[in-house]
């Protein structure tokens, strides 16, 4: 069987999406997968990115209805043999709370990326082209494998289970309290720590004292704190929410 060594590329937006608007002074998200990946094919070797543009939503509003569907798309995706694994565009501001949900709802030992930028085209330090070729870099490479859903930005590769966003601009804004897994300096990946991705499932069902056969939307559902998307308050039941698990996260490391 030959190599896989195609990607499956989801974009949903945000700013890694998005143009300077002259007239408003503000940016739009209208790039496609397309323009995204057509400056970087030449530095992708033989990798094969398929592309899936998403419809376009601010990370705020990245629903767990819209992730779960999303989940059910690459897990499709990542049962073909041709398939190395996929990467996840977005909004930075919802990137720790996506990828810990899907880290509970994809299973597969393929790797699943999420990265986007924290500067948009117009800025120095424009971070789009370095974070999305790492990223398709990342899922095409064996070593990361069974590591579950990875964050990547600013060189560095991050756990679902323990990432944070810290800063609202900085280049780095992804923080994991127990360190990077690893990064990739100079074209070639590296790791520092592994970890284990089923760990968080069956800690999150013991902590939440669910049954063991309790789905995913179960116990995310019983254990997180939901924040909707337009006003920022708590609420348990909004559609147009978020799971944010931070402070599920933070009982976890303890």
């Amino acid at each position: 069987m030959d190599k896989a060594n195609t990607i499956v590329l989801y974009t949903t937006g945000g700013t890694i999406s998005s143009v300077y608007d002259a007239d408003s002074g503000t940016i739009i998200p209208e790039l496609t997968g397309e323009q995204l990946i057509e400056h970087i094919r030449p530095v992708l070797g033989d990798i094969d990115v398929e592309l899936n543009d998403m419809e376009i939503r601010p990370g705020p509003h990245m629903t767990p209805k819209f992730v779960l569907e999303l989940s059910k798309l690459i897990v499709e995706q990542l049962k073909r043999p041709e398939v190395s694994g996929a990467v996840v565009t977005q909004g930075t501001d919802s990137v720790d709370e996506v990828s810990y949900l899907l880290n509970l709802l994809v299973k597969s030992e393929k790797p699943v990326v999420i990265t986007g930028a924290m500067k948009s085209e117009n800025e120095l330090y424009n971070d789009a082209i370095g974070n999305l070729t790492g990223a398709i870099r990342i899922a095409n490479d064996k070593k990361s494998m069974n590591k579950g859903v990875l964050v990547y930005f600013d060189e560095t590769i991050q756990s679902a289970h323990d990432v944070e966003k810290y800063h609202a601009n900085r280049v780095d804004a992804f923080v994991s309290p127990k360190g990077p897994l690893g990064g990739v300096y100079h074209g070639e990946i590296t790791g520092s720590r592994s970890k284990n991705r089923y760990t968080n499932r069956r800690t999150l069902i013991r902590k939440s004292g669910l049954s063991k056969s309790a789905s995913v939307w179960t116990i995310c559902r019983s254990g997180f704190t939901w924040t909707t998307a337009t006003t920022g308050s708590s609420s348990k039941d909004s559609e147009q929410a978020m799971c944010r698990p931070r402070s599920l996260m933070r009982s976890l490391k303890q």
